[in-house]
């Protein structure tokens, strides 16, 4: 009897401690778990804002750096509004022989004209 009192008054009372101590840890390691994962992800979460911040800091700089207008562009039009140059003096060129060709042959016409006027009055 003595020992079942025992037993009552000193094995129940220290389980019942261990009992709390055990689940005062696995409370402690399920917080513990939670603040690690907390910080993996404040980490994950930490590394990627700098990555976004890094691309879009140097994709901004790159696009303030470049030219309005880029040397290619420049040159090509540089190259088409010469060769239009060329071309609208060309065309004026043979617009002018055109109509120096068109003067003289007027000429002639009026020439020829006038002699077949002539030739007709001389026969009248």
């Amino acid at each position: 009897m003595d020992k079942i009192d025992t037993t009552i008054s000193t094995t129940i009372p220290v389980w019942k401690s261990q009992m709390v101590i055990a689940l005062g840890l696995s409370n402690q390691r399920k917080a513990l778990d939670l603040q690690n994962k907390a910080d993996e992800v404040t980490n994950k979460l930490l590394a990627r804002n700098a990555a976004a911040l890094y691309k879009g800091a140097v994709d901004a700089e790159k696009a303030n750096q470049r030219s309005v207008v880029e040397i290619d562009t420049l040159e090509k039009i540089n190259a088409e509004l010469i060769a239009t140059l060329k071309e609208t003096v060309q065309i004026q060129k043979e617009g002018e022989a055109n109509r120096e060709a068109a003067q003289v042959k007027m000429r002639q016409i009026e020439s020829d004209l006038k002699n077949a006027l002539l030739e007709n009055a001389q026969q009248m």
